[in-house]
Parts: C-alpha cells; structure tokens; sequence
C-alpha cells in the first residue's frame, strides 16, 4: 500500500458538503456555515482595512452553490459559486462583475463565451488544528472545480487574492492568468479563468490521495442547479 494512502487513511478527513440554493437554510449545517462566513469575513475586511463589509447576509445567500468542508459539525473551509450570463447587459451591471475589468469581460464576450460560474468568497479556519489544515483551501478549491466540471458552465472564474497564495493555488489547478497585480478591496489580486479539460487534467493528477474519497463521500443538500442561461432561448 501507498505509504501516504495509508497515512491517510489513518486520519479522520473533513467532511465535504455541498449547498445548491438555500434549500437548506434553517437546517444546523447550513447555519452554522453562514455563522463561519460571517466570522471570518469580518475579520478579513477588518484586517484589509476596507469597510464595505456591513455584515449582511446577503453575499453568502446570493451564491447559486456553497462548498464547504466540515470536521464533524464544525465549518472549517468555504468556498461560493455563483452563475452569470456575460451576454445579458443586466448581468453585466451586477456589482459582483463590475470588479472585472471591461476588456477582460468584452474579450470574454467575443470568444462566444456565455455562462460563467464564479468561484468567491473562499475563506477557512485558521485555528483548526487538524493534519490537514494545510490542504483544506486546495481541497475546498479542488471540490469547487469538480462541481464546475459536473455544470454546464462554459468557464469558471475567479480574482484571487495573492498575498495569500490564492493565486498560485489556483494555477495549479489549471487556472489561467487573465490580468495580473490589480488592486480590490486594498490587495493584489489577479484575474482568472478555467476550462474544464485543463481543470480535468490536473485533478486527475495532482489532487492528493484523500480527494476522491472525499468527492465521493461528498454531502449534497438540494437539487443541483442546471444551466441558468440556455443558448439554445437567446
């Protein structure tokens, strides 16, 4: 046996839940995930000195999907999901594709690129002491990518935040570099996207051993979302 299969298998690994909707709202797990995405978002608007942040719940419940890892019944990574329809001029005004930078979103536009599925919002527990406290953002990330490739999304997107390493994270990946060293919300980040057979490529073999146990044993609360934006109706 592989000595790192055996070494994982000898660890309690989290627990990977996806929320489509808010079918779930009200339920435990799903409460006490908004609880840990306001806490943690709180502080990180505090530390990057930017006070947009009202502590609404608003940006959490307006994600189409939510993925997170859980140790047990405590939340200890995040990741959020969200359609949009670059072709629809009311989508486009949306605050939330408003940080893109036009050229990035008209080129985008050319390439006949339509529905897009954002990867946001993504946060875990510093505190959680756990053998795999490293790897819960690639794994939360890695999860995020699987659901992409199940959608039919034409492409996923992302700005990262780089003094974190999410940039790098996410072109191990397969991510691709769109824009590099903007400025949103006092931090550095660059602009990404993903195809889905690079994305294929290096989950098939870079993820680590525990991951597709972990897909497979994965949680779903609600109906998977279908494509929100048909090209066949436009």
């Amino acid at each position: 046996m592989d000595s790192e299969v055996y070494v994982e298998q000898l660890i309690i690994p989290p627990q990977l839940h996806i929320f489509f909707g808010d079918s779930a709202s009200g339920q435990p797990e799903y409460e006490s995930l908004y609880s840990f995405w306001q806490k943690e978002w709180t502080e990180t608007f505090k530390e990057l000195k930017d006070d947009t942040y009202k502590g609404y719940s608003d940006e959490f419940c307006k994600e189409d999907i939510k993925v997170a890892l859980f140790s047990g019944a405590r939340p200890v990574a995040f990741c959020g999901m969200s359609y949009y329809d670059l072709q629809a001029p009311s989508q486009r005004d949306l605050a939330y594709l408003r940080k893109y930078p036009s050229e990035v979103l008209d080129q985008w536009g050319k390439s006949n690129l339509r529905t897009a599925l954002s990867l946001g919002h993504l946060c875990k527990d510093m505190s959680w002491d756990h053998p795999y406290k490293n790897r819960v953002a690639y794994l939360v990330v890695a999860s995020c990518l699987k659901v992409f490739l199940e959608s039919l999304a034409d492409f996923a997107i992302a700005y990262t935040r780089n003094d974190r390493g999410v940039n790098k994270l996410c072109y191990s990946l397969g991510a691709k570099c769109e824009q590099d060293g903007l400025v949103a919300h006092n931090v550095e980040v660059d602009i990404v996207r993903w195809f889905k057979e690079p994305v294929s490529e290096k989950l098939q073999q870079f993820s680590p051993k525990i991951f597709p146990a972990l897909w497979e044993k994965r949680m779903q609360h609600g109906i998977p979302l279908e494509r929100k934006f048909n090209k066949q109706a436009a």
